[in-house]
C-alpha cells in the first residue's frame, strides 16, 4: 500500500523539452529541417527553438 511518506518528489521537467504529458518533443538536427517540417505539417503558428537541455531543435507556439 503506497503512503504519502513512501512517494518520492517528482522529478521537474523543463517545459523547452518535454510537453504537457511529459513525453520529449521530436527533435531536430538543424534549424533547417524544423522548419521544413512546419512547412509540410502546416502549422501555422509553431517555430523553431533551440533547446538548452540537449541542444537540439524544437517546435513550439508563437506568442504573439
Amino acid at each position: 500500500m503506497n503512503r504519502i511518506y513512501d512517494k518520492r518528489p517528482r522529478e521537474h521537467r523543463k517545459r523547452c523539452h518535454y510537453n504537457g504529458k511529459g513525453v520529449a518533443k521530436i527533435i531536430f538536427k538543424s534549424e533547417y529541417d524544423a522548419t521544413t517540417y512546419i512547412k509540410k505539417k502546416h502549422l501555422f503558428n509553431y517555430k523553431a527553438y533551440i533547446c538548452f537541455e540537449c541542444n537540439h531543435w524544437h517546435i513550439g507556439r508563437k506568442y504573439i
